[in-house]
């Protein structure tokens, strides 16, 4: 079964409800406490470009996988791993 069927039970469909009516759902702190890497789809529907900016300015580690759709590690697990490069 495809992983994504597979996990859709566990899913709770609020959470989509909520980005899609204006629910404030963006906790980021200002700056990280700890070393933070954040990795983005290519694109990033959730995380448009001047948000992955303010991101870096902040001081979090920002990174894309080129080419992978919003669930990195079962969309390009590959890329995924290749993005933790250096990081763990």
């Amino acid at each position: 079964m495809n992983a994504k069927l597979a996990a859709l039970p566990c899913w709770d469909p609020d959470t989509a409800r909520a980005l899609l009516d204006g629910t404030e759902w963006d906790h980021t702190p200002a700056t990280p406490v700890v070393p933070s890497l954040v990795q983005l789809a290519d694109p990033s529907d959730l995380v448009p470009p001047a948000r992955a900016d303010a991101l870096r300015q902040a001081g979090f580690e920002v990174r894309v996988v080129a080419g992978a759709g919003h669930s990195i590690h079962r969309d390009d697990y590959e890329g995924f791993l290749a993005g933790l490069a250096g990081w763990l």
